[in-house]
């Protein structure tokens, strides 16, 4: 069901965000979407921020 990537479409529009999604089935099938930005590049910023938010935490 590609319901869940509506809305994830709607998100992006509504809050004006760069959206990414994953979603592993029961089967092991990846699906993904991203909205705007490149999802790499969405995944490369989260990670980032993920690490300097552990750095962070650390001090």
């Amino acid at each position: 069901d590609w319901g869940l990537v509506e809305k994830a479409r709607q998100l992006s529009v509504l809050c004006d965000a760069s959206v990414a999604l994953l979603v592993v089935s029961a089967s092991g099938k990846l699906y993904s979407f991203s909205s705007g930005d490149n999802l790499v590049k969405i995944l490369d910023r989260y990670g980032k921020q993920h690490a300097d938010d552990l750095k962070a935490l650390d001090h």
